[in-house]
């Protein structure tokens, strides 16, 4: 919310902040994305009885907790994304830390993976629960990974993309 915010005030004040700058912002934003995708695996595998993965997900969420401390001083970035630009410049440690982070989160979500994705008591009480058209996703306003599981490739950062986003090539999964 702290980026949306300052970004609207930016446009307004037509303040360009430079790119490092926007790179960094992209960073925190998705590591906060990492960090809530986090919370809903865990809670959402908690929620049908595999309570390894909450475990799991909450200990890969508190190393990115751990690198908001060092980048940020705090455990959130409410206050580092400043009109203008940011609270401070990234540091060799904070870099460190994300470096390490992303070398190990793969094998770490692939952990999570491997536990629910063949698991028979996980896949009967989710698969098919909450299943919504791509018509009826785009009728009813559904946005976010709601959408892209209907099968709409909608995703804003691509779509109308902000920051930097507009310069990186990543892919939009939809089911």
């Amino acid at each position: 919310n702290n980026v949306a915010y300052v970004l609207a005030v930016e446009k307004l004040a037509g303040i360009e902040v430079p790119p490092r700058g926007q790179y960094i912002r992209v960073i925190c934003a998705e590591l906060a994305r990492l960090a809530s995708h986090l919370v809903w695996l865990g809670t959402q595998a908690m929620d049908v009885g595999a309570v390894t993965v909450l475990l799991w997900g909450f200990r890969e969420r508190e190393k990115i907790q751990d690198i908001y401390d060092v980048l940020t001083g705090v455990r959130f970035t409410t206050s580092f994304t400043r009109i203008g630009g940011l609270a401070q410049d990234i540091t060799g440690e904070a870099l460190a830390m994300i470096r390490n982070f992303l070398d190990q989160f793969p094998g770490q979500l692939e952990e999570c993976n491997a536990l629910l994705i063949k698991n028979r008591i996980f896949l009967e009480r989710c698969e098919g629960v909450g299943v919504i058209s791509k018509s009826d996703a785009v009728a009813m306003g559904v946005t976010g990974t709601m959408l892209r599981a209907s099968g709409v490739a909608h995703d804003l950062r691509r779509d109308e993309p902000y920051l930097v986003y507009s310069e990186l090539d990543f892919d939009v999964p939809v089911q």
